[in-house]
């Protein structure tokens, strides 16, 4: 139960606590940004030793054992699609296995195929090809 102050600036920073503490962490990662939410995975970029990278997490409402589970069929398919085409797949970094699960890629600094979609007009030839 919150105890909430008449001074409207303890208000904030009350508000403020509540806010950050639903911010994910990847131990040694820092996030940086929130890039995009479903409800089922939640994607960040973060930074690490200056590097930054993409990690692909559980949502909060994702029970963790399935999510782990799903999570960790997700690497290895990444893996596997890697091998069999490195110009078109990014490897994975890691399956991060700390309090929060995520799948670790570099950032390349690339958009996303629905990104790509959504900007983009190709011929039906080129897509099926």
């Amino acid at each position: 139960k919150l105890h909430f102050c008449e001074e409207s600036s303890r208000k904030f920073e009350i508000l403020f606590i509540l806010t950050t503490m639903q911010v994910q962490v990847f131990g040694d990662y820092e996030t940086i940004e929130k890039i995009a939410e479903s409800s089922s995975n939640t994607v960040f970029r973060v930074n690490k030793g200056g590097v930054q990278y993409i990690i692909k997490g559980l949502a909060s409402n994702v029970s963790p054992l399935f999510g782990n589970q799903r999570l960790r069929k997700e690497y290895d398919i990444c893996q596997k699609m890697y091998q069999k085409s490195q110009e078109y797949f990014l490897e994975p970094v890691e399956l991060y296995q700390g309090g929060n699960p995520g799948i670790v890629w570099e950032d390349k600094g690339l958009i996303s195929l629905k990104s790509f979609l959504v900007s983009t007009t190709i011929s039906i030839k080129l897509f099926l090809k």
